[in-house]
Order: structure tokens, then sequence, then C-alpha cells
């Protein structure tokens, strides 16, 4: 069903039940009722919470205009990304030059199965050479080079995601073993999903609270207070703790020395134990700040031959739509299951992620400043949302007093995302009635957040003054 359909129906539904409708704060309560109390809408995007939530802001927004209203919703619910006008040109400029390196590609290897179905290896050293500057690979001596022999493009995060939980659960089956996902609870809702999804026969999933005095990350504490509390043998299960350095949803991100210390003590406390580390938003971050966030990772001997990385290009250049991202290595042996399932379930990407993945990494300084200028417009936009939602002191009966993990080195970085504890009793659709900014409930350790993402905002809005 398309999104017409719902609309039509939903507005005629609005229309239909009152002849005279009121001022457009009522008309807009109204609609916003319609839609969330849509079976149709509820039903097709049920266990997709995110996209629900966008789903019914969009859908709001086009009954709105259909019935004359002007009230309309700030999308902010998704981790989508329009890129600003600005920069739409030099995205253009990216694809455009993707087909000649397709061309060349084609001429190269033919059209033909990739047979290793890891993408070409001149795209996958493109990457690395590229995410240099954000990583710091080339300060270990040959870590970039184990990096490009074990690493994968892959139809974007999601998919990279599902090809490691599924890889864990078919490698703990051929060992003997249990699976154990851990995560906090700070960790994308998508891998939630699919580790639930994946997960049986004696495997299992744990989730760990997090709190706000260390930004809803996890420490050195957390992990030891983990294994302290269980009593299965460790020779019986394999553990895969997934970690997100910069958080989604919480948009916070870790020190170095928290992310080190907790590998660390996961490393110390199951030498066996693999890491994903999702380090979508990484390169989000300033050079210099995601440099110093995984150093200590990468020349650690015994916790990098524990890491899976995962690495997308969907937020940081604006190419969600696209579905393309990367997964890679040190440890061949740790490599290695996640790779023979990408290629026994897709038999890899088409040669297109390849060569999109060459006119990012190839691309121009120009360009790269441009790029940088709309990390910085999202940057500006997240502190306005934050003016608007709890500086001005407008929206204080929403929002909880303790909003500790926000804070000002922070925000100064760029990110897509506002996390915002709520009142006790305050849900979300009490925030998007008041402020029609639309967000996702997110139930964490201490409480009731809400995210909001900036993505989606194409020109300036709460960064005017």
């Amino acid at each position: 069903m398309s999104l017409n359909k719902y609309v039509d129906r939903i507005a005629s539904t609005v229309k239909g039940n009152n002849e005279k409708v009121g001022d457009h704060i009522d008309l807009f309560r109204q609609v916003i009722g319609a839609v969330l109390d849509d079976a149709q809408l509820k039903k097709n995007f049920d266990g997709a919470a995110i996209r629900y939530a966008a789903m019914c802001g969009e859908i709001t927004n086009r009954v709105m205009a259909v019935l004359g209203g002007s009230e309309f919703v700030d999308l902010l619910a998704i981790g989508d990304v329009n890129m600003p006008a600005f920069a739409v040109e030099v995205a253009d400029q990216i694809v455009n030059d993707s087909y000649r390196y397709h061309d060349q590609l084609s001429k190269d290897f033919g059209r033909g199965y990739d047979l290793t179905s890891q993408g070409a290896e001149a795209a996958r050293s493109s990457f690395f050479d590229y995410a240099d500057k954000y990583y710091g690979f080339s300060a270990v001596h040959g870590l970039k080079e184990k990096m490009v022999e074990n690493s994968t493009i892959v139809g974007g995060g999601m998919r990279g995601l599902d090809d490691i939980a599924t890889a864990m659960i078919r490698n703990a089956d051929k060992l003997g073993l249990k699976n154990r996902f851990i995560s906090p609870d700070n960790s994308f809702g998508t891998w939630h999903s699919i580790v639930n999804l994946r997960t049986h026969g004696g495997h299992s999933v744990h989730t760990l609270k997090t709190g706000q005095d260390n930004f809803l990350h996890l420490s050195a504490t957390n992990i030891d207070k983990f294994y302290d509390g269980v009593e299965t043998p460790m020779e019986t299960v394999q553990d895969v703790w997934c970690i997100t350095p910069v958080g989604n949803p919480s948009g916070t991100f870790m020190s170095g020395d928290q992310l080190a210390s907790t590998c660390e003590a996961i490393v110390n406390r199951n030498p066996n134990a693999i890491i994903l580390l999702d380090s979508t938003y990484v390169r989000l971050l300033s050079p210099g700040r995601s440099k110093a966030l995984v150093e200590g990772v990468l020349s650690n001997p015994s916790v990098i031959d524990r890491v899976v990385f995962l690495d997308s290009f969907s937020k940081t250049h604006g190419f969600c739509g696209e579905r393309i991202g990367l997964y890679f290595a040190a440890n061949k042996e740790v490599f290695d299951p996640i790779q023979t399932v990408n290629m026994t379930l897709s038999a890899g990407n088409g040669r297109y992620k390849d060569a999109l993945v060459m006119a990012i990494c190839n691309s121009s300084e120009e360009r790269e400043l441009i790029l940088q200028e709309v990390h910085d417009f999202w940057m500006k936009e997240r502190k306005g949302l934050f003016d608007k939602l709890i500086t001005s002191g407008s929206f204080g009966h929403l929002f909880d007093e303790q909003q500790l993990h926000v804070v000002d080195e922070q925000m100064d970085e760029p990110g897509l995302y506002l996390f915002l504890k709520l009142k006790e009793g305050v849900t979300g659709l009490d925030v998007l009635k008041e402020t029609h900014c639309l967000g996702v409930e997110t139930k964490m350790g201490d409480g009731n957040y809400i995210r909001f993402a900036v993505g989606k905002i194409s020109e300036p809005r709460f960064s005017q003054k």
C-alpha cells in the first residue's frame, strides 16, 4: 500500500468525522490520533518501531497538507539523511564518478561473479587509505594490510550485522558451544531485532543497563559485573559483544580510555570472546577525536585480535539509499566465518557497490570540505534542537531535569542524534503534540528516553537565531 493510499483514507476519515474542524492545533491532534490508531499502518510496520514512527510522521504531514492545516511534524524519528541543498551537487558528482569506476572494473574483471564475494581489492584498499585519517590504521605496523585482506563490502550496515549474527550462531553450532550475544541497552535497535531472530536452541541474548554517568555506554565495571554474575563454564560458551562507540540511539560517544578498558576487560575475562565494534558513526566525529577513540583498541594486540569492525557510508556521506558498508578484522580466524556466510547467502554484491566505494574514497579535497560542512550543519541543528527543547525552559514539564549524558564537549562534535530523558509518565506522543518534534521512545536502564534525529533537515531550522 502506497503512502498516498494511507493519506487519502485517513484524511477522508478525519474530514468525515468533523464537518467543522477547529483551529490548527485541534486539527493537528486529531490527525495524529487517527494516524497512530490506524490498524493497517500498525500491522504493516509491526516490529519496526523506528520506521513505523517515521511513517506516522510523514503520513501526518501529508494528511495535514490535504486538509489545509499548517501545523506540521518535524521528522526527527529515523536516522535517514537528506543532504542539505549546498551538498547535493557533491553527492551527484560522486555518483557520476562511480559510473567511470564501474566501467573500469567491468573491463578488468568482466561481468561474472566476484568469486571472493568480498568486493574488488582496489575498492577495499581505497577505503582503508581514505579511512586511515579517522582510524589511524597505519600507526600500527602491518595492520592496514591485514584489514584489506580481511574485509568485505556489503549492502549496508544492517546487512553486515545480519551476516555477523548469523555467522556467530553457525560457528557456535559447529563448535558445540552456546552463543551469548551481549550488548548495552544503548545499542542499535535493529541489532537487538537481528540477534533475537537468530537466537535459538540454548543460545542467549543479554542486554546490560547503562547510566548517564558513563554517557550511556559500557565500562570495564559492567564487564566484570556480568562475568561475576554468571556461573556458566567459559569453555562451553562463545561470547559475542556488540559495542557502538558512538551510540545509536544516544548519539553520545565513549572516551578512548573507556572503549579501550572495556574491550580489555572483555578479553581478560574471556580471551576467546568476539567484539563487534559497530563504528557506523565514528567517521562523523572530527578525525582527531575519532582517532583518539579507537587508538587504544588498534594498539593492543590481544584486543585487536578479537575485534570485527562494521562501518558504513550511509550516515557520513548521506548515501543511506545506496546501502553500502564494510566489515573488517585483523584476525583471519574471526573474519572468515562471517565472510563464509556472506558468500553462501549472497555471492557478494554487484560491482556497482565497489565502484561507489572507489568514487567516495577517491573524491577531491574540495568535496571533502563540503561534506565536513554537512557534518557541522548537523552539529548546529542538534544543538539548536537541544536549545529549543531544554535550554529554553519551555518544555520543562516534558523532560527530566537530569540530562547528565549531554555535555558541551560531545555536543560540539558532529552527530545526528539527540537523546533526552523524559519525565516519568510522559510519552513520545505528549512530546509530539506540544513540540511538533517526532522522536522514538526508548526504554533504558534508568527510565524512558526519546531519540531525535536531525539527518532529514536539509535547510537551517533549529540553528536559526
